[in-house]
């Protein structure tokens, strides 16, 4: 038997692993980033986009107040300049379109780890966060 290694053949990889993410996961996360996110203005939901890297697929949103609807925030009093006790609770949208499981074979994903739009108090806020909560509670992940 006779094997050729093909000099190039890791760049095939790496391309089919970037056009991957430029066709098929990028526009995935993003629609669902899009569906998930508050509609008050519909600001935040038109800044959500993507671009790839080789090897990464970067998701983001434009709006400057991304991260105070996405984990939360104290209330700022302008008149006062200073921080209230009040608080707002976050509203993830990110979070829950990034954490879904896909595969090739389930390119949708199933449903997200972080419930979309609602408080997490307590909960654990990333995938490895829950994967260990469910160990530590005896089940399986």
């Amino acid at each position: 038997m006779l094997v050729f290694l093909d000099p190039q053949g890791i760049g095939h990889v790496e391309a089919a692993g970037d056009e991957l993410l430029d066709l098929e996961l990028g526009p995935l996360i993003t629609a669902d980033a899009v569906r998930y996110a508050p509609k008050r203005s519909g600001n935040l939901a038109a800044g959500i986009g993507y671009y790839v890297e080789p090897g990464k697929l970067i998701v983001f949103s434009r709006a400057d107040y991304t991260l105070d609807v996405e984990f939360g925030h104290r209330v700022y009093h302008r008149y006062t300049k200073r921080v209230g006790p009040e608080v707002v609770p976050e509203q993830p949208f990110m979070r829950p379109a990034l954490y879904k499981y896909r595969t090739p074979m389930l390119p949708q994903g199933t449903s997200p780890l972080i419930p979309p739009g609602r408080t997490v108090v307590g909960k654990a806020r990333s995938l490895f966060q829950w994967v260990a909560r469910h160990q530590r509670m005896g089940g399986r992940p």
